[in-house]
């Protein structure tokens, strides 16, 4: 166990010194020369009492004085330069970690990022990132601590065994016995000072991690209850005692938070300052003893009680950041399991190379470029979810040809949404095949395969940036087709009102704009229009509205998108009466293919069944 830790924390040393070399470095500079200061100041108290006694020559005095002042000097003001750098490269290396966390999400088989166990272990490494005790700040804080704390026990020790040579007698018995007798109780009462530490600093870390859990989640959700302007409608509107109390009851959970660790704190510098009174007691009579038996000078008493001193304090610190180094193992062992998420997966960005695709099958010396649509073909495909025994798709097959409108429906749960996740390259692991033209998606780069997509799902999301890195993605598209793009959409009078430049949400701008839900849906269709993919996919982005005005976008699309290849999905069989071929799934398998009005003439089919069902509901007639 001790191994496996220890293995992890020298991995998570290097990822730090992967992400950002100097970000250790300094951090362990400047702990180490915050160490030796006190030193610096015990040796120039020895000097000035010493002078004093002796009446050292001022020249002399006044020369080791101002050498020991400067080193002195120099140590703060190269300490506080490494402490500044740390800071620093630490800062930098946060963003480079947090980078590092989201490409190795990009880069993980999308499949596996919608795994419950994957969501799980993402919750638990975030959750365990808020809390102090377990992040990098937390751990680069302790390894400085650890590292200046070891540099402070190498003085003390160089300084304070020099004592034990000056050999004293005490009522008759041996020089050594005095030594040996105050070495026996302040090892064990340092032994059991640290052994205190040790338990009260696990302690301190379960009860972080126990009990401060449930408190920290209520007050993360209060928080944006109170503070998130688009909870302002429901608070007013349906908890009226919330918006009333909702400071008090905030208030609430802050004292029970602050009262946790106000108990914790006390609890521990209680019974650290206890202990390190009483090991300070038995320093300095040990140390008296030997002055007043003449084993050591007036001037070394304070040199000797402050060596003593300081190593019982560093010694406390190196147990304090180890016990919290190793408390920290929790969240290495969720980061490095995180990382250990896919494994051979895990693809590595590259240039997509050129690629060509046959608009019809067998057009093998007849190339057609990413900006055509191909050919495509699904052949006995079936798909589980990586770790799940359940087949949710199952030997599906089916072809699209160019400039065809297709429709996939079936009701929820029917495996829409999965393949077309399949056809458009976020699911890699699958059995059968999926034809692009004559390339095969299994070998085929997934870049090239986003190049031939243009999807709108029903969770897409718009960006709290201006309308234009909205619909554009970043890339050089002139605002003049920008512009045309957004009007065609039906979005005219909104550009007229507010033009490009204008932010979505008001996350980064004040004086952004709300935009409605039909609004979002047509800026994220634009966004599909622009990428100028060959082939058209709008995954259930209108679910949310009724039934007359899906059909009414859909069949809007269909129309600016004239000639082009499209596939919608819905579950609402009226929304897509336009499209050219149906494709009917029922839990996970194609059950029909055809026209709307051919799948009407199968009464018994599916399509007829779902078609019925729903026209009682919307009051919709087959001649509607």
């Amino acid at each position: 166990m001790m191994k496996t830790k220890l293995k992890r924390f020298a991995s998570i040393l290097r990822y730090m010194h992967q992400l950002e070399p100097r970000v250790l470095v300094g951090g362990i500079a400047a702990s180490v020369l915050v160490a030796v200061k006190p030193f610096v100041t015990m040796i120039i108290s020895k000097i000035l009492i010493e002078a004093v006694l002796v009446k050292t020559d001022y020249a002399v005095l006044l020369r080791q004085i101002l050498l020991l002042l400067t080193g002195y000097l120099l140590l703060s003001a190269l300490g506080g330069f490494f402490d500044k750098r740390n800071a620093y490269y630490f800062g930098k290396f946060q963003r480079k970690h947090e980078m590092r966390k989201a490409d190795h999400l990009l880069n993980i088989p999308y499949a596996w990022t919608e795994n419950d166990d994957m969501q799980q272990r993402m919750a638990e490494l975030a959750g365990l990132e808020r809390k102090n005790v377990f992040g990098f700040g937390s751990q680069n804080t302790h390894i400085r601590q650890a590292s200046g704390a070891i540099a402070g026990l190498v003085f003390s020790i160089v300084l304070a065994v020099d004592i034990f040579s000056r050999g004293v007698s005490l009522g008759g018995m041996p020089t050594w016995t005095l030594d040996v007798m105050f070495a026996v109780v302040f090892v064990a009462l340092f032994s059991l000072t640290l052994k205190i530490v040790a338990w009260i600093n696990t302690q301190y870390s379960m009860k972080i991690g126990q009990e401060s859990a449930p408190l920290l989640r209520y007050l993360k959700v209060y928080n944006k209850l109170i503070y998130q302007y688009r909870s302002g409608k429901d608070i007013r509107l349906f908890s009226k005692e919330l918006a009333k109390n909702y400071t008090g009851v905030y208030r609430n959970y802050m004292e029970k938070m602050f009262t946790l660790l106000s108990k914790l704190f006390t609890k521990n510098i209680t019974i650290e300052t206890f202990m390190a009174a009483l090991s300070n007691g038995v320093i300095y009579l040990f140390v008296a003893i030997k002055a007043l038996k003449g084993g050591i000078r007036i001037s070394e008493v304070v040199l000797f009680i402050g060596a003593f001193t300081q190593l019982t304090y560093y010694a406390i610190e190196l147990i304090d950041s180890i016990s919290m180094l190793r408390a920290a193992d929790l969240y290495r062992e969720k980061l490095l399991s995180y990382y250990a998420i896919g494994g051979d997966h895990v693809s590595v960005s590259a240039p997509a190379p050129a690629f060509t695709f046959a608009s019809t099958p067998g057009e093998r010396d007849v190339p057609v470029s990413v900006t055509e649509a191909p050919f495509c073909q699904v052949k006995g495909v079936s798909f589980r979810y990586p770790g799940s025994e359940k087949i949710v798709l199952k030997d599906i097959s089916f072809d699209i040809v160019p400039g065809e409108k297709l429709a996939i429906v079936g009701e929820n749960g029917s495996g829409k949404s999965t393949l077309i996740k399949l056809l458009i390259g976020l699911y890699h692991e699958y059995d059968g095949d999926i034809l692009l033209g004559d390339h095969n998606a299994h070998e085929t780069p997934d870049e090239v395969i986003g190049q031939l997509f243009s999807p709108v799902f029903q969770d897409f999301r718009l960006l709290a940036l201006t309308l234009r890195d909205n619909v554009t993605c970043f890339t050089d598209i002139p605002d003049e087709k920008t512009k045309e793009t957004i009007e065609r959409v039906g979005m005219k009078t909104f550009y007229n009102a507010h033009g490009l430049d204008t932010y979505l949400t008001r996350s980064f701008e004040g004086s952004g704009v709300e935009v409605s839900g039909g609004e979002a849906q047509k800026i994220a269709m634009a966004r599909a229009m622009l990428k100028g993919a060959p082939l058209f996919v709008l995954d259930e982005p209108t679910a949310a509205l009724d039934p007359i005005a899906e059909r009414d976008i859909y069949e809007k699309f269909n129309e600016i998108i004239e000639g082009k290849t499209a596939v919608f999905i819905s579950h609402r069989l009226s929304s897509c009466k336009f499209c050219d071929r149906i494709l009917v799934l029922d839990k996970g398998e194609l059950v029909q293919i055809g026209s709307h009005d051919d799948l009407l003439q199968d009464v018994d089919g599916k399509y007829s069944e779902l078609w019925n069902a729903q026209a009682r509901h919307y009051a919709v007639t087959r001649n509607d």
